[in-house]
């Protein structure tokens, strides 16, 4: 119940964060918000390492496994960022979500992992509800060809995201979740400054809040989602995810003034149903230990 706990905090700090970078990417380049993000994110996990444990946990077990989870996980951010800066937040959520269905199969072959028959139908479920909501974005005779960039960036996200949950998983053995959200930081502010040849805009105040926030939000995000992993099977959290569409769509609606639509309402009820059931299914797994 840690675990779960910690991945539903995870959630909604990512899940604001993105709604600030959505805000962020009306005015500037994915790459200049990467490195702000990532920059900050990478400042926040030095400090929280300082001051809860020391500083030598940010040192790599294997450096080789922190290059290759960095590296991906830079990919994912482009891909995340791009699909935010064309979709609501909760539409490309939605498209994120994909990730946990993708992490199930995933974490059998690789992990070795056993799903229960609860959690696949609560994954299931998680899924469906999803869809709904996506359904009506997709029909929309409105949908622009920047809007299938971002459906496009959206599913290259989950595919990548999925693969890097698995590896975390695998890295979590023997690495901290500090050390495991530190290279991730470095190598994707790596990767956004790779674009200032491509050019950056100037920062206002209010962009310049809106990039520490991001990075605020993101490196705790990170931390407790590694924290989760660590101390949950990856099959167990992931119809929690689902939750973060909840959080999305009341973002897009109280800060961006997006009101959804009926299937939008219905595919919300289907998540919450999942997400119960899949903690109906923890409590008892609980009780029977």
């Amino acid at each position: 119940m840690q675990g779960i706990l910690l991945r539903l905090a995870a959630v909604a700090l990512m899940t604001a964060m993105l709604a600030l970078v959505h805000q962020a990417a009306k005015s500037l380049p994915v790459g200049q918000i990467m490195v702000w993000r990532s920059a900050i994110a990478g400042g926040v996990i030095v400090a929280f390492a300082w001051r809860f444990g020391g500083l030598r946990q940010l040192l790599p077990q294997s450096p080789r496994d922190h290059a290759i989870r960095g590296s991906l996980g830079a990919i994912t951010m482009v891909f995340s960022f791009t699909s935010l800066a064309y979709l609501p937040v909760a539409n490309a959520s939605a498209l994120s979500y994909l990730a946990p269905l993708f992490t199930l199969p995933l974490a059998v072959w690789f992990l070795g992992e056993r799903i229960r028959p609860l959690t696949a139908c609560a994954a299931g479920l998680g899924l469906g509800g999803m869809l709904i909501m996506l359904w009506s974005e997709l029909q929309s005779p409105s949908l622009s060809d920047g809007g299938v960039i971002g459906i496009a960036a959206g599913l290259a996200f989950a595919l990548t995201w999925a693969i890097v949950r698995i590896h975390v998983k695998r890295m979590s053995t023997v690495e901290t979740a500090t050390s495991i959200a530190f290279s991730f930081s470095i190598f994707s502010t790596c990767l956004g400054l790779m674009s200032l040849p491509l050019g950056w805009e100037p920062l206002s105040t209010q962009l310049v809040i809106l990039l520490v926030g991001a990075g605020i939000l993101g490196a705790f995000g990170h931390i407790l989602s590694a924290e989760a992993i660590k101390r949950a099977p990856v099959s167990t959290l992931a119809p929690f995810d689902y939750f973060g569409l909840v959080f999305a769509l009341g973002i897009d609606a109280l800060f961006f003034g997006l009101t959804p639509a009926w299937l939008a309402l219905v595919g919300m009820m289907v998540i919450v149903v999942a997400g119960l059931l899949a903690a109906l299914t923890e409590h008892r797994k609980s009780e029977t230990l």
